[in-house]
């Protein structure tokens, strides 16, 4: 099954091509490391739903991360700068749908 998250990659696209802090942009970004991060979704029974790669403007490599759980219907979105270790909640929720190929949003 294909994950179509239009809206999502259009989104953390965004976040890479624009510099705005978290206070200008208003969002709820919380950074912690990778192992604190692994701990709040296992918290959450959430597990990987999408991974998207790219490259921030300085060569650092980023990861665009989704995590849900289809039971609870909470999830997780990150943004992961590997080359500093980071990783930052950019948001969170409840309730959200996994497209199939060719549904529309």
């Amino acid at each position: 099954m294909v994950i179509k998250m239009k809206t999502l990659i259009a989104g953390a696209a965004l976040l890479v091509a624009t510099s705005v802090n978290a206070e200008t942009a208003q969002l709820p970004i919380e950074c912690a490391s990778v192992e604190q991060y692994s701990e709040i979704v296992e918290r959450a029974g959430e597990i990987p739903k999408f991974l998207g790669e790219s490259r921030a403007q300085n060569g650092s490599d980023l990861y665009t991360v989704v995590h849900g759980n289809e039971t609870t219907g909470t999830w997780t979105l990150a943004l992961y700068n590997r080359t500093a270790g980071v990783i930052c909640i950019v948001s969170f929720g409840k309730g959200y749908s996994i497209y199939a190929d060719g549904d529309k949003l």
